[in-house]
């Protein structure tokens, strides 16, 4: 009797642990645009810091059916500024209602003063018959939930797996190139269940690229191939998961004078950002991400980017 009770245990026990996540690593690679030296990765990859970075003279151009070279503008302004970006390729070809993502931020003051505070999570969706866009986590209707730890760290967490439809079209979708209408328009709102089936597929920009293309602000890992309209159903990239802070949206005055207008202001993405313990959930399998540089930097700024700090890694699929 008392073996059996020792076998039963061990059988429970067993049951017990194939029911957790399975436990596996992979990696973040971060990259910037229209800026250089802007992060280090530290703490052995669990930690990121973003650097607070100065005004940019860099544009970036509108690609929503507008004649190619066109600036895009906010507020009568063009539209300059930086952004990056940590990149994931775990969750590719499966369903957005499988994943699950959490990080902790840091909300104390950075080396100018200004509060820091959260990333944003984006999501790079396909129906796969040819449309891409991009799913703004914080967009509505789907919340992250927010846990203080102590410290001035923060938790946050978003769970796809749990979202119910309330009805209500409020999720914006990105970007995108005809998934429920006018490819053109900035952002389309749409219900849950009309995209929680989506697959997630790769870095993917269609209204919004940096002057010149990804390409002349140095090679990365996920826009060797940008995924485009005319692809098909054929995603090219597979870095579909991204966290990203840095602001577009700002912009100089319209006059010429290089000065940063009220409405155009960007505290947020000239900031500091620092973040860590990231991970991903697809299914059951729990992935703890690993920070690192995904840059290939463009030879005339390799002299500029030497001190910096940036590793040079590249992982190209067969």
């Amino acid at each position: 009797m008392k073996k059996l009770m020792t076998m039963c245990a061990v059988v429970v026990m067993i049951l017990a642990i194939s029911s957790v996540a399975q436990a596996d690593t992979a990696t973040a690679y971060v990259g910037t645009v229209n800026a250089n030296n802007a992060f280090d990765v530290q703490d052995n990859g669990n930690q990121l810091y973003y650097h607070p970075q100065p005004d940019t003279d860099n544009v970036w151009m509108n690609n929503n059916g507008s004649p190619p070279g066109t600036v895009a503008t906010y507020n009568g302004a063009d539209r300059d500024g930086m952004k990056t970006f940590a990149c994931a390729d775990v969750a590719y070809g499966v369903a957005l209602n499988t994943i699950q993502l959490g990080f902790d931020y840091y909300t104390g003051a950075d080396t100018t003063g200004y509060n820091m505070g959260s990333v944003s999570m984006n999501v790079f969706l396909t129906d796969g018959a040819g449309h891409y866009g991009i799913w703004s986590a914080t967009s509505g209707q789907v919340q992250y939930t927010d846990t203080v730890l102590g410290g001035g760290w923060t938790q946050r967490t978003l769970d796809c797996t749990t979202v119910v439809d309330d009805g209500t079209r409020n999720i914006a979708i990105y970007e995108h190139n005809g998934f429920v209408d006018d490819y053109s328009q900035p952002f389309t709102k749409v219900g849950w269940d009309e995209i929680k089936d989506f697959t997630i597929a790769g870095f993917y920009d269609y209204q919004r690229t940096p002057e010149g293309g990804f390409e002349a602000w140095g090679e990365t890992l996920w826009t060797d191939i940008i995924n485009v309209a005319d692809a098909g159903d054929t995603t090219l990239n597979e870095y579909g998961i991204t966290l990203n802070w840095g602001d577009t949206v700002g912009g100089m005055l319209g006059d010429g004078s290089g000065e940063i207008g009220a409405a155009a202001e960007r505290a947020y993405g000239q900031a500091g950002r620092m973040i860590r313990d990231y991970h991903i959930t697809v299914g059951v399998t729990d992935y703890d991400m690993t920070f690192a540089p995904g840059v290939v930097p463009e030879p005339a700024t390799l002299c500029l980017l030497g001190l910096g700090g940036l590793l040079i890694r590249r992982k190209r699929r067969a």
